[in-house]
């Protein structure tokens, strides 16, 4: 979120791969939300066949900038 640009941050999305340590090829199907207060994460799988093409963005939500958005 540009509101809160270089100032301590909690949450971190990344991509995953589900078939990772698994012979075949690879594809990004999660994206996955981590805390870094509690190391809790929360994984979002796509349906099977279907893949992220690229690496998550966030978008604030302008009634409330630096507090929440999507991804």
């Amino acid at each position: 979120d540009p509101a809160v640009l270089g100032h301590p941050y909690r949450h971190f999305w990344m991509l995953g791969i589900s078939a990772s340590g698994m012979p075949g090829r690879k594809f990004f199907d999660e994206l996955a939300r981590v805390d870094w207060g509690t190391g809790e994460t929360e994984v979002c799988r796509a349906p099977a066949q279907c893949y992220w093409g690229g690496e998550p963005v966030f978008v604030p939500d302008p009634s409330a900038p630096g507090e929440r958005g999507v991804v």
